[in-house]
């Protein structure tokens, strides 16, 4: 069995990481992150059940896509014998600033137990490309669960090491691991060929080049033009086209030759659900194809209906309002299929069989829970899981009975920590647009309890972890005391009154900020019924968030309540962090949803949203947790509140991205922003030594603030 821990490199200049306070962050002793990869022991609760620390998120062991999980998601593969399934699970380790990474073999015999088969690579980006570039830097996890020979003795993924990404081969019982071969350029997706002699790979040989000639351009100096990201410094990005190639790799040789039109077929995109056009989802079974199809094929948010099609003719149609909504679908022999459903504003997943030739379907469950990643093996669904207190986990679904069966869970003993209540609540806002959240008291609450409150955003959709990008930890805030409001955003105004086209969607949400303002009525009424229960102080509030969220948090702070609190992960919605720090070609984007040129005057514009035209009202404490890549958008927002009397601190992360991804960063993000809130919400310090100059500054800044408070008063 391979054993490769290459991963385990530390950045350059961050030593390793102390989490402090035992109040807050110490758990049992961990050992190296690599050792303890597959959980061991029972997970059974004990007699008495312990709070949760910090560690208990950092280091949970995850698997797919990370964030909050969508169906389609892909997470694992079975094998061709359909006995086994193959998924790569990591794990991060703060300390060392690092992630560790495996190739787990689970099988599907109710009796059998989860195997790693290899271990070893980095974390995994590939650069994105858009909007004319072609390869701007990414954070986005590479997450593909690795693919099975046609032969089930082999599994090939990409895994990273030393910065350079391979094709990697491991025999399906752990026994050899290695490269496919050497190749001159980082692959970028692959397959097997049809026998499993081969692997066709996808990549882009002039890349590396290209970046080599840009570097020697710049002795000429480089034109300011489309190419240039402010966030990724002052080397332009290298533009579209970098033609991608297909080659093939001859496993016994090791050698590579280019793709024929044949097997360049084989790397044929997977077919997800669409928002346009007449045929939003199709699955073929034989000679039949079932198909959602938009009954208003020129809107983006058409209702839809469940059609079978045999030789291009509708055969049976679903036109029942359960055969909408659908979101995954699978054929379960020639006659019945099984499709996942989920609606905008609703928080419930639906599973239903629907058989050809009758009316209405049959629904397996509903839950409130999370299915997603889901795959057809044999007679059983087998999902990806989260609920509220639940992180990630596959189960096994009989579609008759809907029973829910555990077949992977990566962290039993998460089920041995005691976490406070947790309960969904629904409403709807001004315009009539539904949505929910989740209300989580601490543990120890009792009737009668009030807590200070904090807002943590933008979905709440599976495990309560840390919100969109994982930096407000709700369940460790609950064990400190707060009460936690995780908001789920309403549906944007621009999607729900029949649009035909994303940039007509963003343009109606953009008129005089009409989505901001429903999610601010959506947020306010939520508010408003959290305090009517009774259970948090009013007074005490505070607000959090990041992209979305932190546009919210922004207009928030400008038109709702007076918070106590508030924490941006990134900002500002003004000229400076949207127009003018901008790339020409996101820019021109903005623009086109409604945006004004950086030239025009345009206050009014900006003073419903932005922090930079109101800063006479914004008083609240705002501490800014940005990357390297972003935080010059807030400088001009920050300066100017500072200069105002805000009290607020920037706090810039390196070599960060949009959502952070280092696990020192996000440790530090963790203590840090429950520091805050603790000390201004509940006017409580840490006294760890390490942490005395923080609250120096801290304090430093109440006083500032009490000062420029002063100074303003009348007759002074």
């Amino acid at each position: 069995m391979s054993q490769n821990l290459s991963h385990c490199n530390v950045r350059a200049g961050i030593s390793a990481l102390t989490i402090g306070s035992a109040l807050v962050w110490s758990g049992a002793a961990f050992a190296d992150v690599c050792d303890s990869l597959l959980p061991t022991g029972s997970g059974s609760v004990p007699a008495v059940a312990r709070g949760i620390v910090a560690d208990d998120l950092l280091r949970l062991r995850d698997f797919g896509p990370p964030g909050h999980p969508n169906i389609p998601d892909k997470l694992f593969t079975v094998s061709p014998e359909q006995d086994r399934i193959a998924l790569q699970l990591r794990r991060a380790d703060p300390s060392q600033n690092a992630h560790c990474f495996a190739i787990v073999v689970q099988p599907l015999d109710p009796n059998g137990s989860p195997v790693v088969i290899d271990k070893g690579g980095e974390y995994l980006t590939l650069p994105s490309s858009g909007r004319g570039l072609a390869a701007v830097p990414s954070g986005v996890l590479v997450s593909d669960p690795p693919k099975w020979s046609p032969d089930g003795q082999w599994l090939a993924y990409l895994r990273k090491e030393n910065g350079t990404i391979r094709l990697w081969r491991v025999r399906s019982d752990g026994s050899r691991a290695g490269p496919a071969a050497e190749l001159p350029f980082d692959p970028e997706s692959f397959d097997w060929g049809e026998a499993g002699q081969t692997l066709v790979v996808v990549g882009r040989p002039t890349l590396k080049q290209a970046q080599a000639d840009l570097m020697v351009a710049g002795r000429e100096g480089h034109i300011l033009d489309d190419a240039l990201v402010p966030g990724e410094g002052s080397l332009p990005q290298l533009k579209e086209p970098i033609a991608r190639e297909v080659f093939v790799i001859e496993l016994q040789t090791k050698t590579v030759r280019p793709a024929s039109a044949e097997e360049r077929a084989r790397l044929r995109p997977p077919d997800l659900p669409s928002w346009t056009g007449a045929t939003r989802l199709t699955r073929v079974r034989s000679d039949q194809a079932a198909s959602v199809v938009a009954l208003r094929p020129e809107e983006l948010t058409s209702p839809t209906e469940l059609q079978v099609t045999r030789a291009g003719r509708v055969s049976d149609v679903c036109g029942d309002p359960l055969c909408s909504g659908i979101a995954d679908l699978w054929w379960r022999d020639e006659n019945r299929l099984v499709f996942l459903s989920r609606r905008p504003g609703d928080s419930r997943t639906r599973l239903l069989e629907w058989t050809r030739h009758q009316s209405r379907p049959r629904q397996i469950l509903e839950t409130e829970d999370v299915l997603f990643g889901c795959q057809l093996v044999s007679d059983r669904l087998i999902c990806g899981h989260e609920a509220s207190k639940q992180p990630r986990r596959l189960i096994s679904i009989d579609l008759q009975s809907g029973e829910k069966t555990p077949l992977f869970d990566p962290n039993p003993d998460f089920q041995t920590i005691a976490l406070g209540s947790v309960q969904r609540l629904r409403w709807t806002n001004d315009r009539g647009i539904a949505t929910y959240s989740d209300l989580v008291l601490p543990r120890n609450h009792r009737p009668g309890d009030r807590h200070p409150l904090v807002i943590v955003q933008y979905i709440t959709r599976g495990f309560l972890r840390g919100g969109t990008g994982d930096e407000y930890p709700i369940w460790l805030l609950a064990e400190q005391g707060f009460a936690v409001l995780s908001f789920q955003r309403p549906q944007d105004v621009g999607w729900v009154a029949g649009v035909k086209s994303p940039d007509e969607a963003n343009r109606a949400g953009f008129q005089d900020w009409a989505d901001r303002r429903s999610v601010q009525s959506s947020l306010e009424t939520g508010l408003q019924r959290v305090i009517n229960m009774g259970v948090v102080h009013p007074d005490r509030i505070g607000i959090t968030g990041l992209s979305d969220g932190a546009s919210t948090a922004q207009f928030a702070l400008i038109h709702g309540p007076r918070f106590a609190a508030a924490i941006l992960s990134s900002c500002c919605e003004d000229i400076t962090g949207m127009i003018t720090l901008n790339s020409p070609s996101n820019a021109q984007w903005f623009r086109k949803m409604g945006y004004p040129a950086a030239g025009d005057r345009a206050e009014a514009f900006w003073k419903p949203a932005a922090l930079l035209y109101n800063v006479d009202q914004v008083k609240t404490p705002i501490l800014l947790q940005m990357p390297d890549r972003e935080y010059l958008g807030a400088l001009t927002a920050y300066s100017a509140l500072k200069d105002a009397g805000t009290p607020i601190e920037l706090v810039v992360y390196p070599d960060e991205f949009h959502v952070k991804i280092q696990p020192a960063h996000r440790a530090a993000i963790y203590r840090r922003n429950v520091d805050w809130l603790r000390f201004w919400l509940m006017g409580l310090e840490d006294d760890t030594p390490s942490k005395a100059d923080q609250y120096r500054r801290w304090r430093a800044l109440t006083a500032a603030a009490s000062a420029a408070k002063t100074s303003a008063s009348p007759g002074q």
